[in-house]
């Protein structure tokens, strides 16, 4: 359905650019944001220990709930439910979406910078796990052509590698 709409609504685009879009449309974090605009925090049947945890706010629930509920209304009522869905919770926020910086995709925009410059594909190395399992924090460098050039931290391994590619952009200067 996104892909679709994508390739409908922008024929001067090239094909890396809605691949960057729709990647950026169906993230986790956006999905997540969407979430709890209509309320899907509210509405989750939780254990006591994940509520206390914060698990009504956790990105990766709200992401996964909006899915299911995406997938729900397609097995209930079919494609046409389910495209009016999509269109109003995603698609329709797509300019602000895509003009958010707080979405973007380093991984993916160091990606296309590095190959544009024949450097080859950067490589994601977990430096450092600290703290217990429940509060696990990752520190992940980036390397281009065997130099760093990155380092993040985050709650997840992801995280962390979207900080060092954030990391990354900012030192060779790429906007």
């Amino acid at each position: 359905m996104v892909t679709g709409d994508l390739f409908k609504r922008h024929t001067d685009k090239r094909e890396g650019e809605l691949t960057q879009i729709k990647s950026l449309l169906v993230s986790k974090a956006v999905l997540a944001e969407k979430a709890r605009e209509i309320g899907i925090g509210d509405a989750l049947y939780l254990s006591r220990e994940e509520d206390l945890a914060g698990g009504r706010n956790r990105a990766s629930i709200l992401g996964d709930a909006f899915e299911a509920i995406l997938g729900a209304i397609y097995l209930d009522g079919g494609l046409e439910p389910a495209r009016a869905f999509t269109t109003l919770h995603l698609l329709a926020a797509q300019e602000e979406i895509t003009s958010n910086g707080t979405y973007l995709n380093f991984k993916s925009a160091l990606l296309e910078h590095t190959q544009s410059e024949g450097r080859g594909h950067p490589r994601y190395l977990v430096h450092a796990e600290d703290g217990p399992d429940h509060r696990k924090t990752f520190t992940v460098e980036v390397l281009v052509a065997g130099d760093r050039v990155g380092l993040g931290q985050g709650r997840s391994k992801k995280e962390a590698q979207q900080m060092a590619a954030r990391e990354a952009l900012e030192k060779l200067g790429v906007e």
